[in-house]
């Protein structure tokens, strides 16, 4: 028997339309007082549009979103009830081995930057309100492709209670205003029972490198769920950088293009609130941050999350072997603590090699990152004509080895300095550090 059907519009609820549905199924139906068996085969469903406005309603700065040329094929699948003299019905669902459900479809959606994004449930008043002003401001557009295919799907309905397990495989392609962004796919198992629900897998990127493997175990009556990132390296060469091979067409000021990272997580969603810890650690990496070149950087970061905030769990430490920010900066070392909840952050002790001397400090401690009140600065062994190199001014030269300390401190997340003295060496002489220098200051001559 073969079914057809065609629908103009469809309202399946009262913000959601679809248009122009088409659909067809082959069916053969065989019963007897025992069991009822139906074949579903050559199974597609076509809709050339839905409008998805129920995401608005949750986020006010998204202003469209629409899934165009929607298609969902299914291959042979055997749907069977049996009833026995002393059970009740048992209703199974089971696709046939080399058989596969796809699902694919095209999304739009356009979001507007405000200064003030408003998130949560927001009134129609204030979403008209909004759409009125939404021309003044500048808008993203997205565009994605989306693939869905389930093998191996069995489904059993027996006492009232329904049981899902499948493998699925997906992929996920992503434009930004028109420029393409790095492409994704995922594989792995689902299972769903009435009061569980299990996901396991694989995330990849286009060239099929995993970035990711997960699991999430979720327990839908106690609303808790477990998620955790298992032990995963990346490793990077030049040519598999994280631009050119792992996250390709991303427009990001850095890459990394040598050494490795691993990291780890184990939380847990309870009733809303995140609580748990993960992991990154770094061996021998390296590549560059909006221009400023690093290599052998080695790092151990271990962390806690509550619903206040994060803290280390361990001291950070953390070692380079040279930076390159307009000034060579080698053997880096730092270790480091934090605590977001109680906004403690410790500088326990830093230092580097530059310029022919070093730099260092210890003791710095501070409830804010963008204020803080002392860092005393160490100074040793400083090669004045390094330090002009360096800098190349006009009509300046300095030669000679400078040694001392100033105190250095952080106001409104820029740096500034407030007296301290450095001490040439023999046969030099005491060069004062004025105080009240900063960011905004130069040095106009120094002999």
């Amino acid at each position: 028997m073969l079914f057809q059907s065609r629908i103009d519009r469809l309202f399946p609820s009262a913000d959601t339309e679809l248009n122009k549905i088409a659909a067809t199924s082959d069916i053969d139906l065989k019963w007897s007082p025992e069991e009822l068996t139906m074949q579903i085969q050559n199974t597609q469903l076509n809709i050339a549009q839905a409008a998805l406005p129920v995401a608005e309603k949750f986020n006010l700065s998204l202003i469209q979103s629409q899934a165009t040329d929607l298609l969902l094929q299914v291959g042979s699948i055997e749907l069977s009830q049996v009833s026995g003299h002393d059970s009740s019905p048992q209703l199974a669902l089971q696709l046939a081995p080399d058989a596969e459900i796809l699902l694919s479809s095209d999304f739009y959606g356009e979001n507007v930057i405000s200064e003030e994004p408003i998130s949560g449930q927001v009134s129609e008043q204030s979403r008209k309100r909004f759409l009125r002003n939404k021309k003044q401001l500048p808008v993203q557009k997205y565009d994605a492709k989306l693939t869905l295919a389930l093998k191996g799907t069995t489904l059993i309905q027996s006492s009232g209670q329904l049981e899902i397990n499948t493998q699925y495989q997906t992929s996920l392609n992503l434009k930004q205003n028109n420029q393409r962004l790095p492409s994704f796919s995922s594989q792995g198992n689902v299972a769903l029972k009435p009061e569980t629900f299990n996901i396991s897998g694989n995330l990849n990127n286009a060239a099929k490198a995993r970035l990711m493997q997960f699991s999430v175990n979720s327990d839908l009556e106690r609303e808790q769920t477990q998620i955790k990132l298992h032990r995963n390296d990346i490793y990077f060469n030049p040519k598999r950088s994280l631009k050119k091979h792992y996250l390709p067409n991303l427009p990001i000021k850095y890459d990394l293009n040598s050494g490795k990272v691993s990291f780890d997580a184990d939380l847990l969603l309870n009733k809303g609130k995140l609580t748990g810890d993960f992991a990154v650690f770094t061996n021998s990496l390296g590549g560059y941050i909006h221009g400023f070149h690093f290599a052998d950087l080695n790092t151990s970061f271990t962390a806690a999350i509550t619903p206040e905030g994060i803290r280390s769990k361990y001291p950070i430490s953390l070692h380079a072997g040279l930076l390159h920010a307009g000034v060579l900066l080698e053997n880096i070392f730092a270790l480091v603590e934090f605590d977001t909840e109680n906004n403690r952050y410790d500088l326990h002790r830093a230092s580097a090699y530059l310029l022919g001397g070093s730099i260092s400090t210890h003791g710095v401690t501070s409830s804010s990152l963008t204020n803080i009140p002392h860092i005393p600065i160490l100074v040793h062994r400083l090669d004045l004509e390094k330090l002009m190199q360096a800098i190349e001014p006009n009509d300046v030269e300095l030669t000679g080895t400078l040694d001392g300390s100033f105190p250095m401190s952080v106001q409104d997340g820029l740096p500034a300095i407030q007296g301290g003295k450095l001490h040439s060496r023999y046969p030099g002489r005491r060069a004062p550090v004025q105080g009240g220098i900063n960011h905004r200051q130069k040095c106009r001559s120094c002999r």
